[in-house]
């Protein structure tokens, strides 16, 4: 999902969201909700930073992370 929302912009940050099928057992974190009714299916918000690898290595790295996270 990262990589089809990521072709949509030139910013070296976004967020996107996706929706997974995880059992339900109570452990929901803030960044996830119900996906199209079916407590199975959760849709989980991320973000996703563009940048460089290293201070010594200019390769760009993307990093995934919860919205909240630096």
């Amino acid at each position: 999902m990262f990589f089809w929302k990521a072709r949509l912009t030139d910013s070296d940050e976004l967020q996107f969201q996706f929706c997974s099928q995880l059992p339900d057992l109570g452990d929901w974190n803030k960044f996830e909700k119900v996906c199209e009714g079916n407590r199975q299916l959760r849709e989980v918000t991320l973000k996703a930073i563009v940048s460089s690898l290293d201070l010594d290595d200019p390769a760009p790295a993307i990093t995934i992370l919860f919205p909240d996270e630096d």
